[in-house]
């Protein structure tokens, strides 16, 4: 078949990836790739396409830094031939390649090992090219230090050509009347001076023709002769000191000419792949896999050559036990447009090119047979319907089990009935031969067909019939219609000749055809009940989301309200704090100092606590008697007394009055205590401080002991316990003592209006 593929625009694929390319090779190789049905130069191509898309979406493509085609350069060195300054160092720009692609896979972390095998091929030239570069300078001139001949050579020359400049000089000065100019020119590769035609036969030297306006004459002075000889006889000298580094450097390439070949055979490997992976993520394709489970799976196709805005995605499926799928529907549907899709991806596949869609499983096919569009030739006298004919005859002899076939609208182009029975012919050929077969069809005769066997999958493309145009959505398990009767009819056709059309089909068509497009529209009906009710469903979804955000939107809020009053309490607390710095800082001013002003000043500082509410909630169930938990000191308390707007408690034994706010009830009330048979005699007052100095360890141990006792009958917050200094045995005893006393909180030393560490501040336990 002459260019299978051209109907399927597998031609514009390939330039569209050859355009990815960094240079000529892999271009070449982009657009003379044919799609090959071996399993193993399919999976080792898949493969590596793969990893090539891995790297490049992780890490960009591979940088072919300065990379040329040199194969015509070696191919001349390789022959003997001498190359110039530029081409030697285009031939050294090739080392640098090598480098950046081996570089480049070094550092993918991800595994590449078809990627790796060829990269691990790659042969650098280090030398080659350092010797290059010593030689030839990034303007393509030869260095001095090529050689010492060279560097010797033009070492000279600056020293003659210095001296004839002075010569030179000191001849335009003796003889300026007599020139045109004061400057010197260079006639054959000769310096010359411009002498004036009335002079021109009084100059001693020898002429070289007239000036452009014919009014002087360029004349090689007699003094500057030998200077010119010797500096032509110099730059020959130079010149074949050139041409023999030239040679040398060509020599170098030469010797390895056959690496470097397999090495442009490699790169132009890695830029065919790369731009395949390139050309994947800018469609963002997949590579597809192989299977011989005769799957054809392709998951959100989107036809390569239609917009990005515009190409409806798709989902084709073939798979045991069918072999054959039929796609039905109206003109212009996108029948075509599926078949074309299915046909490329395919091709795509077997060349390596990623493939534009979600996910791709396509058979391992040994052939792909396409026929469609329009094969009429004048030259070969064939009709549409002969041309699909002709193609048809090929397939028959060449297809096999592991063949697809692909028929785009089977038997057009000839009588109906003809054509359609023709059609069912060909595809019983196709089943009992075993040949995969996806195939296009307006026959009704062929839908019926295919109802009636199991191996046959049918589907169809949708029509908007509120639009009056396609949708080209693919739809599986369905045969849809041509529509012809209601299109016509939107278009202002008369009613009765519609209804005549319709009864004129009653009549030719059989009670099982009649049946089965019953059964057709019946499907539709159902179809379309699905799509409103997913459509539904995805509105209750949307409300669901939206609700959602609106109460994550609420709670946000509500967050924000609770941070800013915490913000607001910090306030009152630091001011607080400063306030009560400022009453310690006056206390500590006093002379003197005693325990009950140290009451007075933890009651006027839990006032000034309890000026500002922490928070703004009030428990309106709070009764006296209730147990309450003082929100700042987390301390439980009872109520006492309760008036408008403040609360008695008492907290520890100490009375005290605290805003609503400040309180929150406790779970249950503070439960009365029985009476029972022992009976504590209180003092009338006691005391928050226990002076031991003066008294042994022991008895003062005994002392402290029933002082603790005492205190805490009288449900005291705290006391001060006065040992002195000393020696310090006694405070060790103390503290020792309190350590094991469960009903102590915390101890410490006084402070500087406390006694200082002659005295150890007790704080009890709440009870």
């Amino acid at each position: 078949m002459k260019n299978p593929y051209d109907v399927l625009d597998y031609q514009v694929i390939k330039e569209t990836v050859s355009h990815y390319c960094s240079f000529s090779g892999g271009k070449q190789r982009i657009m003379n790739l044919e799609p090959v049905f071996s399993k193993l130069s399919v999976m080792r191509e898949l493969k590596r396409s793969k990893e090539a898309l891995t790297c490049t979406i992780a890490y960009g493509a591979m940088p072919f830094v300065g990379i040329h085609d040199i194969t015509p350069l070696v191919y001349l060195a390789q022959k003997g031939g001498v190359l110039s300054p530029q081409e030697l160092l285009t031939v050294a720009m090739h080392n640098t390649c090598v480098h950046s692609c081996i570089q480049y896979c070094k550092k993918v972390e991800a595994p590449i090992e078809a990627l790796n095998e060829l990269t691990s091929s790659l042969v650098t030239f280090d030398s080659m090219q350092q010797e290059i570069e010593r030689c030839i300078s990034q303007g393509y001139e030869v260095n001095d230090s090529a050689s010492s001949a060279l560097r010797s050579i033009r070492n000279t020359i600056r020293q003659v050509s210095s001296q004839m400049d002075q010569v030179l000089q000191q001849y335009i000065r003796s003889h300026s009347s007599q020139l045109m100019d004061h400057i010197s020119a260079t006639r054959n590769d000769r310096r010359v001076v411009l002498v004036k035609n009335s002079y021109k036969n009084q100059m001693d030297g020898i002429q070289y023709g007239d000036s452009a306006s014919g009014q002087a004459v360029y004349v090689e002075p007699g003094c500057l002769i030998p200077y010119n000889n010797q500096l032509q006889s110099l730059r020959q000298k130079e010149q074949t000191e050139i041409e023999r580094i030239l040679r040398m450097l060509s020599g170098i390439i030469q010797e390895k000419a056959d690496a470097l070949l397999a090495n442009m055979e490699t790169l132009a490997i890695l830029d065919s792949l790369f731009a395949k992976a390139r050309y994947g993520k800018e469609m963002d394709g997949c590579i597809a896999s192989i299977n011989e489970d005769e799957i054809l799976c392709i998951k959100g196709a989107r036809h390569p050559l239609i917009a990005k805005d515009q190409v409806v995605k798709n989902t084709y499926r073939m798979m045991p036990p069918h072999k054959m799928l039929l796609i039905t529907g109206p003109n212009t549907g996108g029948k075509t447009v599926s078949l074309k899709t299915i046909g490329l991806f395919v091709i795509m596949t077997m060349s390596g090119i990623p493939v534009p869609c979600d996910e791709a499983t396509i058979p391992l096919y040994d052939q792909l047979f396409v026929d469609i569009g329009d094969q009429q030739s004048i030259e070969q006298s064939l009709s549409t319907f002969s041309g699909h004919i002709s193609s048809l005859a090929k397939i028959f002899q060449k297809a096999t089990t592991k063949s697809l076939v692909i028929l785009d609208e089977l038997c057009s182009g000839t009588d109906p009935k003809e054509g359609e029975n023709l059609a069912i012919a060909i595809l019983e050929f196709f089943r009992s031969h075993s040949i995969y077969v996806i195939a296009s069809t307006h026959y009704s005769k062929l839908k019926t067909y295919g109802k009636q066997h199991d191996d046959v999958l049918l589907a169809s493309v949708a029509f908007d019939m509120e639009k009056l145009q396609p949708t080209y959505q693919y739809k599986e398990g369905f045969t849809g219609q041509s529509n012809a009767f209601d299109i016509a009819l939107r278009y202002g056709f008369d009613p009765a000749i519609i209804q005549r059309a319709r009864e004129l089909k009653k009549e030719d068509v059989s009670d099982q055809e009649l049946l089965v497009e019953k059964l057709d529209q019946q499907l539709a009906k159902n179809e379309q009940l699905q799509q409103q009710l997913a459509e539904e469903l995805q509105k209750a979804k949307d409300e669901k989301e939206r609700w959602i955000a609106k109460q994550e939107e609420f709670m946000r809020k509500e967050d924000a309200m609770l941070e800013a009053a915490r913000m607001k309490a910090n306030q009152i607390v630091e001011q607080t704090q400063i306030e009560a710095e400022e009453i310690i800082e006056e206390l500590k001013q006093k002379d003197s100092y005693k325990m009950h002003e140290t009451i007075a000043l933890t009651t006027q500082l839990q006032n000034l606590i309890e000026e500002e509410p922490m928070e703004e909630y009030v428990d309106p169930t709070i009764e006296v008697g209730d147990t309450v938990r003082v929100i700042q000191t987390d301390y439980l308390a009872e109520v006492l007394a309760i008036d408008k707007k403040q609360v008695l408690i008492s907290c520890n034994g100490i009375r005290m009055k605290v805003s609503k706010e400040g309180l929150r009830k406790e779970t249950k009330k503070k439960v009365k205590k029985e009476k029972s048979s022992v009976y504590v005699n209180k003092h009338k007052s006691f005391s928050t401080e226990c002076n031991l100095i003066g008294m042994r360890v022991e008895e003062a141990m005994i002392e402290l002991n029933k002082y603790l006792d005492d205190a805490l009958l009288m449900n005291v917050a705290f006391v001060r316990i006065i040992h002195g200094h000393g020696t310090g045995a006694l405070r060790k005893a103390v503290w020792q003592t309190l350590k094991q006393n469960k009903h102590v909180k915390s101890y410490r030393l006084g402070g500087a209006s406390e006694g200082g560490s002659g005295a150890t501040i007790v704080v009890f336990r709440e009870v």
